[in-house]
Parts: structure tokens; C-alpha cells; sequence
């Protein structure tokens, strides 16, 4: 994925980077938070180990410093303490968001909202319990969809609890999202304008053709030999899927422009060239996996 906080930077190397720290100066130094405000992340509440602590401070500053954005603070809409500093908002940031939240369980459930026409809002006491009214006083069959909601909200909640807050931190995280997007590369091959992990994709099913052929080429390959031209795109706009009571993070739409044509001057040449992609496809999902493996294996 092409936001990352310096080139190949996952968990593993900013773990490294933590140890190196803490050997060099016996604590955690940040240019953009005050010794106090490191030592307040310490507070039990907070339920932290000092690696999430460096993790929490590393993204923050590069919202501010490399993004050059104030407009976001990683705790927006994070309600209780003990998912202050550990959460949805932090993770995108380190492509470290669990599989089933990306994927399985829809957008709804994920931030305890619903989408009624084009507004949305926060599930509240009321509605969970004219869902449970609901299901409790009628037939229904597996499929249903009020069965379907209850159930997969509670069992998010078995698992994730306050993890993502809610409707506010939905709307950060949309515009988390677009930051995060604000230069991109994207491919340009047989007339088509890809994302990375698309065009992989298409030329693996292209080459699937020429098995045992000379014609097999490589993307670095065609890419000098500019078969594949490289075009930076920014994001515009972040828009929800269909529904979001029932599809996934996934399944939200990336807008975007090229990046040398955004200026007043070239407006409908700029819009000209806006395309639109699903969020899956700007998922590196091999640094997903790195992450995730190390943590699994690891004390952290």
C-alpha cells in the first residue's frame, strides 16, 4: 500500500526501531509530545505495553509531520479508555486492522451505526432493543436480517468490544483514509488504470495465456520498457458502498483524480481523469499478514 510511514515500515521495523530508541535514550522521546504527555500514556486505564505507547506517538506524527494534517487526532469517537490509544484509527495506519472487520462484518457493526436512506447514525439502546422485540415475537427464517444484524453484533462485540468506536470515529476514519490516499500510484496498462494489486491480478491473468512462453513478462519488466506507465493519483473523496448495514470496509469507494491536474485552472481536465476504486484494492495484504504474524509470535 503506498501509505506507509517510510518505504517497507511494518511492525517489525518500527519494533526495531522502538529497541534502538529505548537503548539510545532509556525512554520514549517524541519532537511532538512532552515527556508528561508520554509518561500520561503509562496510566493503567490505558491497559498499554510501552511498544503501543511508541506506536500510538509514530502515528501521530506522521499525521503531523509527514501528512502535514492537525485535523485528526487518532482517539476521535474512542469512547472508553481502555481502546483510547489501541484502536481502529491507529491500526489503519499500520494496515493492522483484523481480517473480519475489514471483510466479514458490515460497516455497521464495525462503528455501531445504521444507514437509514442517506443518513447516518448511532445505534442506540432503543434500537437494540426493537431489534431483540423484533426477533423474539416473530418467525424468522436464518436468513433474516434482524437475526443477521443481532448476531453479528454480538458476537463483535465478544471479540473487539469498543475497538472502533462509533459514528464519529466512522467519519475519521473515512477521512483518515483520504489523508492517507493523498498520493498514490497507480498504472496505466492496455487502457486501463489500475492499482497495484490490480495490476497484478491482470497480468498474471494475461500471462496465464503464454505458460511456457517468452511472452511472460514481469511488471518490473514492462514497467521499463513503459509498457506500464507510472501516474500519481490523489483521493477526493471517500464515499460509502450500497449499504453499509450490511457490506463491508472493503466495499467503500476511493475516488480519485490525477494528481498534476488538480488546479483550478485544469478543473475539467482534472475531472476527466477521476476514477473510482473499491478500498480493498489498496490493501497491501502481504504487509497485513507480516504484521499480524509478528505479532501473533511475538511478546508485544
Amino acid at each position: 500500500m503506498q501509505f506507509k510511514i517510510k518505504n517497507n515500515s511494518i511492525i517489525p521495523n518500527l519494533y526495531l526501531d522502538y529497541i534502538n530508541m529505548k537503548n539510545t535514550h532509556n525512554r520514549l522521546i517524541s519532537q511532538n509530545f512532552t515527556d508528561l504527555e508520554i509518561d500520561n500514556l503509562y496510566k493503567p486505564e490505558y491497559g498499554l505495553q510501552e511498544f503501543n505507547i511508541y506506536l500510538y506517538i509514530k502515528a501521530q506524527e506522521f499525521l503531523k509531520n509527514q501528512l502535514n494534517c492537525n485535523k485528526i487526532t487518532l482517539t476521535e469517537g474512542i469512547i472508553t479508555p481502555n481502546t483510547k490509544y489501541n484502536n481502529i484509527l491507529i491500526d489503519l495506519i499500520y494496515m493492522n486492522i483484523p481480517s473480519k472487520l475489514l471483510n466479514i462484518y458490515p460497516i455497521s457493526v464495525v462503528f455501531r451505526i445504521k444507514q437509514e436512506g442517506r443518513e447516518i447514525k448511532d445505534l442506540t439502546r432503543s434500537d437494540l432493543y426493537k431489534f431483540r422485540q423484533q426477533k423474539s415475537s416473530q418467525w424468522y427464517e436464518e436468513t433474516d436480517p434482524i437475526n443477521y444484524l443481532l448476531d453479528e453484533m454480538k458476537q463483535y462485540a465478544n471479540f473487539y468490544g469498543n475497538y472502533a468506536g462509533d459514528s464519529y470515529t466512522y467519519y475519521t476514519f473515512k477521512q483518515l483514509i483520504k489523508f492517507l490516499l493523498s498520493e498514490v500510484i497507480l498504472y496505466k496498462y492496455q487502457g486501463h488504470i489500475l492499482t497495484y494489486k490490480q495490476l497484478v491480478s491482470y497480468c498474471i491473468e494475461i500471462n496465464s495465456t503464454y505458460l511456457d512462453s517468452d511472452k511472460i513478462r514481469s511488471i518490473p519488466e514492462l514497467i521499463s520498457d513503459k509498457k506500464i506507465e507510472q501516474i500519481k493519483y490523489k483521493c477526493i473523496k471517500i464515499q460509502e458502498p450500497e449499504d453499509i448495514n450490511y457490506l463491508s470496509i472493503l466495499d467503500l469507494k476511493i475516488y480519485l483524480v490525477e494528481q498534476e491536474l488538480l488546479s483550478p485552472k485544469t478543473f475539467e481536465h482534472t475531472y476527466d481523469t477521476l476514477i473510482e476504486k473499491p478500498f480493498w484494492s489498496f490493501w497491501d495484504d502481504e504487509i497485513f499478514t507480516q504484521n499480524r504474524s509478528f505479532i501473533e509470535n511475538s511478546d508485544i
